[in-house]
């Protein structure tokens, strides 16, 4: 049985059509496909096809076939053998070059997609097993370019153990590749440097032989640098435990190498504590060793870690208490948080930390203390999904909390922030597309009787936000009364923004100030100018603008905010008053040397 729309035009047609197949397959081969979908697009314009919960923008003469989708994912069974999963087909014109004489044919590009894939291989209680793979190929006449990752263990053998995360990239094509497919909820990205390039990664990577160990974070790349290839090997977080299975008598901590291979010679560094315990012997240390044998300087680095290929929101505070903010990166393909090392590029040696899974699509990242426990617990909404609250043991690791009640979902932005002065920090969310969005407060319950965070409330809507596409909600204190106040933008152009003084309970009210104008979609509360009261900053169409606070009341009331002024506008004003600072310092340094005999500089 197969349906779908089709939508017939005068230059082709496009539509999608889901079905089921019924399949006969020798008896120890099974194949089972819950949802076949068919999406085409034979028109020279792109167009927009929607099955159920599945919409994708076809590109002209394009054909894509799914198999499977999520809750209802694609298997086969050979001699029982197994891998389950969603996989996608997807051919599509590429583009003919510049120089190729006339008539030459459009070339075609395939693209080849796997999503929530499950691979067993071996027997029911050993043997070779994959979990959370996921791939993306790109095959065209210049080459191929794709990736493959997953969970990956060696299991039930005997005195063996193998198993860690796994990715591995490459690029036959001499240029850099930037693709991405998607099925329903499910986007896997593609983002390569021009080859000649080759990349595995393992992280969290552990291997067990007869009671020897050793685990860690590796990664091999092969790539063009400069027009030269060059080979990089890098070990972070390395151990290894060496022994006759109930005593250690060599052990390794610590670890970290990174060589550099390429035709001049070697260059490299290894480092880690080492402790040697054998009988009559005891030796325990910091060791390093550094080589180089290219006759020249060597600078260089890499990558390592889950690396965001876009980024949809930011926030920054001290998550595991070292008192140095932390960076947490929203992006398609889930929350990632880079601890803050102190020095130089804060984030450029400790490797990204994934936060939830790798299928959610942030689009908003709020940082509070939910459970009084003084550690930053972590807000993050997320596209056509629930807000979910993440709690901070103190030290950057975070849980998923059992009680945070329902945030909604498909949030466009979160706040947070003490909005009635009783339990700690309160949730704010604007969601929601067009007449439909909305901002909601979620009032914190507190702790249980039992000392665990008790969540939020059911959340009440506040009055008089945008009824056109709120997009954006934040919070500050706008009248200097010591009350969180909310500046909501109401993302619509002809549309204004609103603001709502706070009134100290979770509620707002209605303010005197100035009407807003020219509706944007994101804005940022902050003492711009030193004098203790926060200013707004906001984009809208037009870039990015400033309000200054008005700074005073009337008769307890207060007097809003001025006029937004361009960002480039408010900066050339402050250039031209520091220009004239360094003159008037100039000049006086002259003087000053001419008076003391000399040049001053």
């Amino acid at each position: 049985m197969a349906s779908g729309p089709l939508t017939p035009t005068a230059t082709g047609v496009y539509g999608a059509v889901d079905g089921t197949v019924a399949w006969n397959l020798p008896g120890d081969i099974s194949f089972t496909a819950p949802v076949i979908r068919l999406q085409f697009n034979t028109t020279p314009a792109q167009h927009t096809v929607t099955v159920g919960s599945d919409s994708v923008t076809l590109d002209p003469q394009t054909i894509r076939v799914v198999l499977g989708e999520s809750g209802q994912l694609a298997s086969l069974n050979i001699a029982g053998q197994s891998i389950s999963g969603i996989f996608g087909f997807e051919q599509v014109p590429g583009q003919v070059s510049p120089g190729a004489p006339a008539g030459t044919p459009v070339p075609k590009i395939t693209r080849i997609f796997a999503s929530q894939v499950s691979l067993s291989l071996g027997t029911v209680s050993a043997g070779v097993r994959l979990n959370q793979g996921s791939g993306l190929f790109v095959l065209s006449p210049a080459g191929v370019a794709g990736q493959v990752s997953g969970h990956f263990a060696i299991v039930g053998i005997s005195g063996f153990d193998f198993s860690g995360d796994f990715t591995i990239q490459t690029n036959t094509t001499l240029a850099a590749v930037n693709q991405s497919f998607t099925v329903g909820t499910d986007t896997v990205t593609l983002n390569l440097p021009a080859g000649p390039y080759l990349r595995i990664e393992g992280t969290g990577v552990q291997i067990i032989v007869s009671g020897q160990r050793l685990s860690g974070d590796f990664t091999f790349e092969q790539a063009t640098d400069g027009g030269a290839s060059v080979t990089r090997i890098v070990g972070r977080n390395v151990s290894l435990s060496l022994g006759d299975g109930t005593t250690t008598y060599v052990s390794i901590t610590d670890g970290f190498g990174f060589f550099l291979l390429k035709g001049a010679g070697v260059a490299g560094r290894l480092s880690g504590t080492v402790s040697i315990q054998v009988p009559s012997v005891s030796l325990t240390g910091m060791f390093a060793l550094q080589i180089n044998t290219t006759g020249a300087p060597v600078t260089d680095s890499i990558a390592v870690g889950t690396q965001p290929t876009s980024v949809t929101a930011l926030a920054s505070a001290d998550v595991n208490g070292d008192h140095l903010p932390d960076l947490l990166v929203g992006t398609p393909t889930g929350l990632l948080l880079y601890l803050n090392d102190g020095s130089g590029d804060p984030f450029d040696t400790i490797p990204a930390v994934r936060i939830g899974p790798n299928t959610d699509n942030i689009t908003a990242v709020a940082v509070g203390d939910l459970n009084g426990d003084g550690a930053g617990d972590v807000v993050v909404g997320r596209s056509a999904a629930s807000t979910i609250a993440y709690l901070n043991d103190g030290h950057g690791n975070f849980g998923a909390s059992t009680g945070a009640g329902h945030l909604g979902t498909g949030a466009r932005s979160v706040s947070v922030g003490d909005l009635d002065g009783t339990h700690g920090a309160d949730v704010v969310v604007a969601a929601g597309t067009g007449v439909n969005s909305a901002v909601t407060v979620y009032l914190n319950s507190g702790l249980n009787s039992d000392g665990s965070w008790a969540g939020v409330g059911s959340g009440s809507a506040v009055s008089g936000s945008p009824a056109t596409d709120t997009t954006f909600a934040s919070l500050g204190d706008l009248n200097h009364d010591g009350k969180l106040d909310l500046y909501v933008a109401s993302g619509a152009s002809a549309t204004a923004d609103v603001i709502r003084l706070g009134v100290g309970n979770g509620t707002f009210t209605a303010t005197g100030a100035p009407t807003l104008t020219d509706g944007s979609t994101q804005a940022v509360l902050a003492d711009v100018d030193g004098n203790g009261w926060a200013d707004v900053i906001r984009t809208t169409s037009g870039g990015i603008s400033i309000a200054m606070n008005s700074s005073t009341l009337n008769a307890s009331v207060w007097n809003g905010i001025g006029a937004f002024t361009s960002i480039a506008g408010t900066f050339a004003f402050f250039a031209k008053i520091l220009f004239f600072v360094f003159l008037v310092l100039f000049v006086v340094s002259l003087i000053a040397g001419r008076r003391a005999g000399g040049p001053s500089v």
